[in-house]
């Protein structure tokens, strides 16, 4: 089974992921011919992204199909999700699979993350009138158009809000004013890893110090409460796999707490 990109759709959709720095997400227009499926157009929404998350309002998916109704068009046709895992490898996390499942207003889902790399991973779907999942590969068709290019970058200015949050600015100490982030050349981990005591530039580096939304932290813990659950499942089960993608999905989780204010220190991976 394969999914095919059309060229229009692909630079939309990669041109969209290579401006995030962060996870961003969308829909895509599916046509099915002589049983493959065609992805012919990519639309994204209003939302705010993370390292880990996007979040989309449903107010805005209700518009969009409202707006395909008074077009003549047919919001069913657009049962592609896509989303980017930015510099990470492409791959269905916890948190994509569970997604998955809870998409049962869909028949049917094709699921294609990409990544800064232009990888990707591509999972077909079917809820009814049976339950069914396969991987699929991806091939994007070769066409040119140039006037892509700038309605990504307008789209994108328009609906993607990245929240300035405190991080840690490779000097010492941490200011909001400084988004580490927004560096194209950053990976995405700070160049060191300082501990409270450590001296940088001879000043002592202290203990991350944040105010933070109680609301926030709570629903912070909770997600990390229940990836430690699936991690737990996952070891009983003794399902490899599993036990990677969940500890790389806390991990991602924790050093996005730690750049919030939710962790003090620099969290360590563990395998």
């Amino acid at each position: 089974m394969k999914a095919n990109i059309t060229h229009d759709a692909w630079l939309k959709m990669q041109g969209f992921v290579d401006l995030c720095p962060d996870e961003i997400s969308g829909l895509g227009k599916v046509e099915v011919v002589d049983g493959e499926f065609y992805v012919t157009d990519i639309a994204i929404f209003t939302q705010t992204v993370s390292p880990t998350h996007s979040t989309i309002p449903s107010k805005a998916l209700a518009q969009f199909q409202v707006e395909l109704i008074k077009k003549g068009e047919n919001p069913k046709d657009w049962w592609c999700w896509w989303h980017s895992h930015a510099k990470m490898e492409p791959f269905f996390s916890g948190t994509d699979k569970a997604t998955v499942e809870s998409s049962t207003d869909f028949d049917m889902l094709l699921s294609i993350v990409s990544n800064h790399k232009h990888a990707f991973y591509a999972q077909f779907d079917m809820h009814r009138p049976l339950r069914l999942t396969q991987v699929v590969s991806v091939e994007v068709l070769e066409e040119e158009n140039e006037e892509i290019t700038a309605w990504v970058q307008a789209e994108y200015d328009a609906k993607v809000t990245r929240p300035v949050v405190p991080v840690y600015n490779r000097g010492f100490g941490f200011s909001p004013k400084t988004t580490s982030r927004d560096d194209d050349d950053w990976d995405g981990l700070p160049t060191t890893q300082p501990k409270a005591g450590d001296k940088i530039q001879g000043k002592p580096v202290m203990k991350q110090s944040l105010i933070v939304n109680a609301d926030d932290l709570a629903e912070y813990q909770a997600e990390l409460a229940a990836l430690g659950e699936e991690l737990k499942d996952a070891r009983h089960r003794k399902d490899g796999e599993a036990i990677r993608e969940i500890s790389s999905e806390i991990y991602e989780k924790q050093i996005d707490g730690f750049y919030c204010g939710y962790e003090q220190v620099f969290p360590t991976r563990k395998i």
